[in-house]
């Protein structure tokens, strides 16, 4: 009998005070420690939040997961990490799949989660959420994301500003995720609309070169790449 198993973890926005109890529990006894990377050279910043939570010694293996349009290309990898993660799983053993933010929401881990849901495994999985950029951001800015009946929404990418324009009119609140790409465009946006001073940006929230700018007229261009806005319309 297989008694395999995998935990699909989300490790918060940046500060390791934040991996929940339960996380820091599971991260301490798992046989190895699964991390996505969008390149295999490059630095893993869900492994440098968890890493005090992982014992010496014990395996931490890249899942590569290139950030592209491309389908197919994404297929193969997400089937690649799913045979990776299944052959290091072998004979029992358990693993910690740890990811950003939190583990269900525009998470890397979603995608490897589907393909093995669908196929026959002999694997037990448990996926622990995590707090999520955006409601660490509105505590740390002390903006809350919805109060009484006002309506939410939640936008990963705008692939096309002017959606903003179609989200403004049917929501009271909006959280902007991964705004750097279309940030000017994002800006003129909120000029038009007289919203700029309704508006805040946060970047690297969590992490130790956390930055909160309220002045978005004269903010640079350029900001990080792990960046989220709110906006809060009002009356």
């Amino acid at each position: 009998m297989n008694n395999s198993k995998l935990y699909g973890i989300g490790v918060g926005p940046g500060d390791p005070d934040l991996i929940t109890v339960k996380a820091q529990k599971v991260l301490s006894e798992v046989d190895v420690v699964f991390v996505p990377k969008s390149k295999l050279e490059a630095e893993s910043i869900a492994l440098q939040i968890a890493q005090k939570f992982i014992p010496k010694g014990i395996p931490v293996v890249d899942i590569l997961l290139p950030m592209t349009s491309n389908k197919e290309e994404l297929l193969k990898h997400w089937h690649q990490g799913c045979q990776r993660i299944k052959d290091q799983l072998q004979g029992g053993k358990s693993g910690a799949f740890i990811t950003l933010g939190d583990s269900m929401l525009y998470s890397t881990y979603s995608y490897l989660l589907g393909i093995l849901k669908k196929e026959e495994i002999n694997m037990t999985i448990e996926t622990i959420p995590g707090i999520t950029a955006f409601s660490a951001s509105a505590a740390a800015t002390k903006w809350p994301l919805a109060e009484g009946s006002e309506k939410l929404a939640v936008i990963p990418v705008l692939k096309d500003v002017s959606e903003l324009e179609s989200v403004l009119n049917l929501f009271d609140n909006v959280v902007l995720m991964k705004v750097a790409p279309s940030f000017k465009n994002i800006i003129n946006v909120l000029q038009k609309r007289n919203l700029l001073q309704q508006a805040i940006l946060i970047s690297k929230c969590g992490h130790p070169d956390q930055e909160i700018i309220e002045d978005l007229e004269n903010a640079r261009e350029e900001i990080p790449y792990l960046s989220l806005m709110i906006i809060k319309k009002g009356d």
